[in-house]
């Protein structure tokens, strides 16, 4: 078999579509199934080699699984080269590590089987392999250097925590990687800084106000309050999750996590954004976080730009990113407030019961007090 360049072709899109192709076509010689004939291999071969695309590839390799088992390894790893592209997550093959490949591993294979994720980690490794074993002289000496044997134990504490939260050095982290990262827009791919104030502000407020993405979604400009006497921006919540208003106060200027920098450019920066619009944007006129499309934000898109987030900050975790950052918000209030029935109120919640999960206290601590009573 030749050998070829590490990075193989010019842009990372073509690479790994390269390397995917290659790897493709090895397994379906070697893999195929007891009832398939020569001919049969020998077509889905070529068929494999004038695949002009990611989408190409995949409906060829749809419709060979009765020829070859090569798709359970094909169809992994054209997740895995997705992945990567969707998340902007390298920009040459040097870039894949053992941070990219767990990341990987515990987003897809959330909630599975513990069978599915040793599938997963195994067929993404052979790919790096048989790209490691299939480099030119030029490359010879390049390894991955993957280290993921552990990844599944510790997945599996990381899930077990009650609930998942940040500390305070990933949120400087995140809150860090904000600044740096470059917020794109449409298919121009070029930078915008409306999206970068918008994203950073709602954010904040899911991580020092604890607010659903629903209830940032729906703030009116109405609903929001700076109070300068007691330097608090005071944010009402109409009628949120369970249908109770509520009134939340988050930091204003003083204070280490503190909300006016990034509430003000949001407000200068959507001004401009309106201004540049060649038709008014009706919803702009009552809410306060408006998309560059002139909609309201969605939870899968604030999902998506968390996900990018995260990935950059090197914050690993399974859970969801606003509910993440709800989280991290109901702890770090908790640890400083010790007030159960305060946190109750800023959550929103209807249950304590539900409130006591951000508090940390474990099942064995809780039988313990109630066992002090007896």
């Amino acid at each position: 078999m030749p050998r070829f360049n590490l990075n193989a072709k010019d842009n990372i899109h073509d690479t790994l579509f390269f390397w995917l192709q290659q790897y493709t076509k090895f397994k379906a010689m070697i893999l195929s199934l007891k009832n398939a004939n020569e001919e049969q291999i020998k077509t889905l071969i070529k068929q494999i080699e004038y695949a002009k695309n990611f989408k190409e590839l995949h409906e060829i390799m749809k419709k060979s699984k009765h020829i070859s088992s090569a798709y359970e390894y094909f169809i992994k790893n054209y997740k895995f080269t997705q992945w990567l592209i969707e998340n902007n997550a390298i920009e040459k093959m040097e870039d894949i590590d053992t941070f990219l490949v767990i990341e990987f591993l515990t987003q897809i294979t959330a909630n599975k089987s513990k069978s599915t994720m040793e599938n997963y980690k195994n067929a993404v490794i052979n790919f790096l392999k048989f790209i490691e074993d299939n480099l030119s002289l030029r490359d010879s000496n390049f390894s991955f250097k993957l280290k993921v044997s552990k990844w599944q134990s510790n997945l599996y504490r990381l899930k077990d925590k009650k609930p998942d939260y940040l500390c305070e050095e990933e949120i400087d982290r995140l809150l860090e990687t904000i600044e740096q990262y470059e917020f794109k827009t449409g298919n121009t791919k070029k930078p915008s800084e409306y999206l970068k104030a918008l994203y950073r502000l709602t954010i904040q407020f899911a991580l020092f106000g604890g607010l659903r993405i629903s209830e940032i979604a729906n703030l009116k400009l109405k609903d929001i309050y700076i109070n300068k006497k007691d330097d608090i921006m005071e944010v009402f919540i109409e009628e949120s999750k369970n249908q109770k208003s509520r009134v939340v106060s988050i930091p204003y200027s003083k204070g280490k996590y503190t909300i006016k920098k990034a509430y003000e450019e949001y407000l200068e920066k959507r001004k401009d954004f309106l201004n540049s619009l060649e038709e008014p944007c009706e919803l702009a006129k009552e809410y306060l976080i408006i998309t560059n499309k002139c909609k309201k934000i969605s939870s899968q898109t604030m999902e998506n730009i968390l996900k990018k987030l995260f990935l950059k900050a090197g914050i690993l975790t399974t859970k969801k990113g606003m509910h993440l950052l709800r989280h991290t918000h109901a702890s770090l209030f908790y640890k400083k407030m010790q007030d159960v029935l305060l946190l109750k109120e800023r959550l929103g919640h209807d249950n304590i019961r539900t409130t006591m999960r951000y508090t940390h206290l474990d099942e064995e601590k809780m039988k313990k007090s109630a066992d002090a009573m007896r």
